[in-house]
C-alpha cells in the first residue's frame, strides 16, 4: 500500500457544453488506495480543469478535508485497507457536515454507502459526464 497526497490542476481543450465545463475550478478529493487510480482520476480531472486532490489513507483524505474548506466533493472508494467506509465518513461529517460525498467501487456498492449517508456513487471505471451527474444530484 502506497499512500501520499497529491494535487493536480490544469485546462486542457475545455469545449462549452462538455462535462469538463462543470468542473472548470471545482476543487475534487479522490480518496483510493489504488495508486494507479488515484493519478488516472488526478489525470482526468486535471485536464478537465478540476483542483484534484488525491489520498491514499483515510488520515491523509481528513488532513485534506480539514485544510482545504473550498473542496467540492470526495470522491470515497469502498474498500480502503486502513478503515471502515462508515468511520471515515463520519470523520469528514463531524468537521464538514455539507461536504458532497460520492461513493465509488468496482462493485454496485451503492447500498452500502447509503446506509452511512453516502447518495451518490460512482461505478469504477467513471467517466466524466458519470461525476458531474453525481455532483448534480
Amino acid at each position: 500500500m502506497t499512500s501520499g497526497v497529491r494535487v493536480e490542476s490544469g485546462r486542457r481543450d475545455i469545449r462549452a457544453g462538455t462535462p469538463a465545463t462543470e468542473l472548470a475550478g471545482r476543487r475534487v478529493l479522490c480518496v483510493d488506495d489504488d495508486l494507479f487510480l488515484r493519478r488516472m482520476s488526478s489525470r482526468v480531472l486535471g485536464r478537465a480543469g478540476a483542483i484534484c486532490f488525491t489520498a491514499g489513507t483515510h488520515d491523509d483524505a481528513m488532513a485534506i478535508v480539514a485544510c482545504e474548506p473550498d473542496l467540492d466533493v470526495v470522491i470515497l472508494d469502498y474498500q480502503m485497507p486502513d478503515g471502515d467506509i462508515g468511520l471515515l465518513v463520519g470523520r469528514i461529517c463531524t468537521i464538514r457536515p455539507t461536504l458532497r460525498l460520492i461513493g465509488n467501487s468496482s462493485e454496485d456498492r451503492s447500498l452500502e454507502f447509503s446506509a452511512h449517508g453516502v447518495t451518490s456513487f460512482l461505478e469504477k471505471p467513471w467517466r466524466l459526464d458519470a461525476l458531474v451527474q453525481a455532483m448534480r444530484d
